[in-house]
């Protein structure tokens, strides 16, 4: 919705979403890679690709889950920097 609702365009795919995210300044470049690096984890999941490692993937996840921690207080800090004094959403 952040990226409709800020006109940034159609995202391609997952990974764009990110990018279009980093490029605006939502989330750091250093998260936005992070993330990406996830989603490509995350399709070879669900579509297969490849064996998947149990091991790897219980390793990478459990590693990595604060970088879903990061990207929510990267947008939440958007959200609010939207907003003025009583709460409500900015109109331009």
């Amino acid at each position: 919705m952040i990226i409709s609702d800020e006109g940034l365009g159609m995202p391609r795919d997952n990974r764009d979403s990110i990018r279009k995210l980093a490029s605006h300044n939502m989330i750091s470049e250093s998260l936005a890679l992070r993330l990406g690096e996830l989603i490509g984890f995350r399709n070879l999941i669900v579509h297969q690709y490849g064996k998947v490692d149990d091991s790897r993937a219980h390793k990478q996840l459990y590693s990595e889950s604060g970088d879903f921690y990061e990207f929510l207080e990267a947008i939440e800090r958007f959200i609010y920097s939207k907003r003025d004094g009583s709460g409500e959403h900015r109109t331009n």
